[in-house]
């Protein structure tokens, strides 16, 4: 990186003849980091500045952009700055450090940094919105009624507001000592809050004295002292950025904007910081809450665990934990029943031989059917009652079919089962095709609704000029009526087609590509 350095050199008590020009030349140690056997306490830079203004403070100490130099931020009458000291400790060096591959003034970027206030610490109740108050972007302007470069920006400011609906400005007023008359119009403009009273101040014409006790403006004038803010117009932007003077419409935009998605960007960066280390935060404790769970080895403790980490790394680990515990259980067929009503995702947990027995809907899976033929139901009643079940089992294998038997399932109950699995089967498609015709008729009625949209613009376009050539009327991208009606007309036949279709969906989408009608 190519550094340039305007400076002006205060030279301390050491000779001039100094060996920091050892640093600021070419060959300065490129590569390699000087900081580390040169330091620069904060007593020593406290001692040199104030050898050259006592009324300076230092701030911060960091290395510069610049090797051989500390760059350090100062405070003076409450204002930061930034100097620079050399690694000897023999020269205070102000002025700007200007990146010349890039042309960016790097002490500018760094004072603009250091110079930023807190933008939800300023208070607004009493400011003056001009633009959308929901805008995206929001910027604070400490204005003096009596300011010529505050009308200037002021200008500026409403003609942004009027063509960007994303900015808004919040207006302060700042009356400065030097304009004698601004204190009282200022506060003549907080008590009505009245925009059209400061730009009657700006035309120059007088103001009504205050209609209201308030001290509000004594308020801005205190907070604009806390920030250092001393000159107006002083435009604080969305980042706490804080900028001065008068610009015109274009760098205000800029700044305004440029500003506002630097902050969007760091809130959504530190968004992510929260949510990696929130993030990291659950994984440790579910950790250390699964040895726990691990050691009480229990149904009541795993479901605890579940029910708080439904979403966890340790979740198919703790479903398989529970199963273990759950088979060994003498009510087993109950609590894996309550298992895969909680946990859908964890039948892969529960083992082979016994997963059969929790196919079918919640109310009457097999293991329930196993029970009521253990208490006595015949094999009629048990079909009869499966046949009433609105839920699937599933469409039972050979072997599957045959395991079933072994368990004590009757033909006639597997063929109630297989019954119960077609309705089921049947009444979704049904719902499925009702959904498919439902968009395909609304679709249809959106096609006949843009034909008659058309029908009656060609008609009117006519009426007005009954020699007009047809072809001459065209939509807004130039396609002649005419022709955009007949394929839309011949696409709202295909859809009517399409409703005894067996594939509403297949059908509604072949029509559509075959007849564009947009």
């Amino acid at each position: 990186m190519r550094l340039i350095l305007f400076t002006a050199l205060i030279a301390t008590a050491l000779a001039a003849a100094s060996p920091a020009s050892a640093y600021l030349g070419i060959e300065m140690g490129q590569g390699a980091d000087c900081s580390q056997c040169h330091n620069l306490s904060f007593d020593e830079a406290t001692e040199m500045v104030k050898s050259v203004n006592s009324e300076i403070e230092v701030m911060e100490i960091k290395v510069s952009p610049v090797a051989g130099l500390w760059e350090i931020t100062i405070m003076a009458r409450g204002k930061r700055g930034i100097a620079y000291i050399d690694f000897p400790k023999a020269h205070i060096i102000t002025g700007s450090i200007i990146d010349v591959t890039s042309n960016l003034n790097l002490t500018n970027d760094r004072l603009y940094e250091i110079s930023k206030v807190e933008f939800e610490d300023i208070p607004l109740e009493d400011a003056l919105i001009l633009g959308n108050p929901e805008a995206r972007f929001k910027a604070i302007v400490f204005d003096d009624p009596d300011c010529p470069y505050c009308k200037n920006l002021h200008r500026e400011m409403k003609s942004l507001v009027e063509e960007y609906e994303d900015i808004a400005f919040y207006i302060k007023l700042l009356p400065l000592k030097s304009h004698p008359t601004a204190y009282k119009k200022a506060k003549a403009i907080v008590c009505l809050r009245s925009m059209a009273l400061l730009e009657r101040s700006y035309d120059g014409r007088p103001l009504p004295p205050p209609t209201c006790e308030t001290t509000e403006v004594d308020d801005t004038i205190e907070l604009a002292e806390r920030l250092g803010i001393a000159t107006t117009p002083t435009i604080i932007l969305p980042d706490g950025g804080v900028v001065q003077g008068y610009k015109d419409r274009e760098t205000l935009l800029d700044l305004v904007e440029t500003a506002g998605r630097a902050l969007e960007e760091t809130v959504a960066a530190r968004q992510a910081e929260i949510a990696v280390e929130r993030m990291r935060k659950l994984r440790e404790m579910e950790r250390e809450d699964f040895l726990r769970v691990t050691e009480a080895d229990s149904i009541t403790s795993y479901h605890e665990f579940l029910g708080k980490y439904p979403a966890g790394n340790k979740r198919n680990e703790a479903l398989s934990s529970l199963s273990m515990l759950i088979e060994k259980n003498p009510d087993s067929p109950i609590l894996y029943r309550d298992f895969i009503a909680r946990y859908p995702d964890g039948l892969f947990a529960i083992s082979e031989e016994h997963r059969l027995l929790y196919v079918g809907p919640r109310e009457l899976p097999v293991y329930a059917i196993l029970q009521l033929l253990d208490e006595g139901m015949d094999e009629d009643q048990v079909a009869a009652k499966v046949s009433s079940i609105i839920g699937r089992y599933k469409e039972f294998t050979v072997d599957e079919a045959l395991e079933l038997s072994g368990m004590g399932i009757s033909d006639t109950i597997l063929d109630a089962m297989l019954e119960a699995t077609y309705k089921a089967k049947m009444r979704e498609e049904e719902a499925s095709r009702l959904r498919q015709t439902t968009r395909l008729m609304e679709e249809a009625d959106q096609v006949q609704a843009a034909i008659y949209d058309m029908q009656a613009r060609l008609d009117m376009e006519l009426s007005v000029d009954p020699e007009a050539l047809l072809e001459a009327i065209t939509d807004e991208v130039g396609t002649p009526l005419t022709e955009k009606i007949e394929r839309c007309s011949k696409l709202l036949d295909a859809l009517s087609s399409c409703r005894g279709a067996i594939n509403i969906n297949s059908c509604r989408n072949s029509a559509q590509s075959e007849f564009l009608c947009e």
